[in-house]
């Protein structure tokens, strides 16, 4: 046991998997599952989590398109960097 929260950690190579045999396969589907359900084994099931707030992001503005000539395009845009996004 340990107070909650907590962190539990693995990293890799904690565990080599073991690959089944063709006789090990074919004895698991021969035999029966048992269904363990959480009020036999004393947990309670209720959540750890508390939702607060669920909301959509705001959304994005469409980018400006300048059109014009080159020069004229990119003092225009040297503009909006400084004055509108302040990049500059």
């Amino acid at each position: 046991e340990v107070p909650l929260p907590a962190l539990i950690t693995a990293q890799r190579g904690l565990n080599e998997p073991r690959y089944p045999s063709m006789k090990g396969i074919m004895q698991a589907k021969k035999k029966e599952l048992k269904v363990i359900l959480a009020t036999e084994l004393g947990v309670a099931a209720q959540p750890k989590v508390e939702i607060k707030e669920i909301f959509l992001p705001k959304g994005k503005e469409a980018g400006k398109i300048f059109t014009d000539e080159a020069a004229v395009a990119v003092a225009k845009l040297v503009k909006a960097l400084r004055e509108e996004a302040k990049v500059i």
